[in-house]
């Protein structure tokens, strides 16, 4: 496959005309410069499979093809990337997708793809973010579930995913936030109480842990 800019006067005679293959900035993909002036990227595989090269005549209907081809790609290289830093719900990863200027049916092509091969799962992001949750700031179930909410997971999923979270649990949670409030400061029962009613836990076992019962 040739690479590299053709000459000036061999892109003039026609707006779809391929002058430049050049690497692009996500791993496996390709932009292709066109002689008016245009670009789109593609991945590689396709650039070999159509067989695109410097002097390739692109009809409107192919390049409107191949852009949305390169679009995917480039959607799901930038999904791939964000995931690999952390996990995310559907709902988060597809903001940050439209963030980026995707649109909806790129959007949506690229979650069911991260979706069948296991890459995105809401169960698993909902466990995680509680556990996780958990350990940096106990919060109650109440809390735990309207953060899972903000994050986009459906009720039957962070349903599922709290059915880990045992009374007992919650307690231990309850304790560990009572430590935390008492190490900062000094507090009366009244106000650790009211801070732990804040952070979600049940009115009763607040009030038995600050000795209000």
């Amino acid at each position: 496959m040739a690479t590299g800019r053709h000459g000036e006067d061999s892109s003039s005679q026609n707006g779809n005309t391929v002058i430049s293959v050049e690497r692009g900035g996500a791993a496996g993909v390709v932009r292709i410069d066109l002689g008016d002036g245009s670009s789109f990227f593609v991945p590689r595989t396709v650039v070999e499979s159509e067989e695109l090269d410097v002097g390739t005549e692109l009809t409107p209907a192919r390049v409107a093809r191949l852009t949305s081809l390169g679009e995917a790609a480039l959607a799901r290289e930038k999904a791939l990337a964000l995931l690999a830093i952390r996990d995310h719900s559907r709902f988060q990863l597809a903001l940050k997708l439209k963030s980026r200027g995707f649109g909806s049916a790129v959007i949506a092509q690229t979650l069911e793809y991260l979706i069948e091969r296991g890459y995105l799962d809401d169960l698993r992001f909902a466990r995680l973010w509680v556990a996780s949750r958990l350990r940096r700031n106990p919060e109650g179930r109440s809390l735990l579930a309207a953060g899972l909410s903000r994050a986009g997971v459906s009720r039957e999923c962070a349903t599922e995913a709290l059915l880990e979270f045992s009374e007992e649990d919650e307690r231990e949670a309850m304790e560990r936030a009572a430590d935390r409030l008492r190490g900062r400061r000094s507090l009366s029962a009244d106000k650790l109480a009211a801070s732990l009613l804040r952070k979600g836990f049940p009115v009763r076992a607040v009030r038995r842990l600050a000795g209000l019962e």
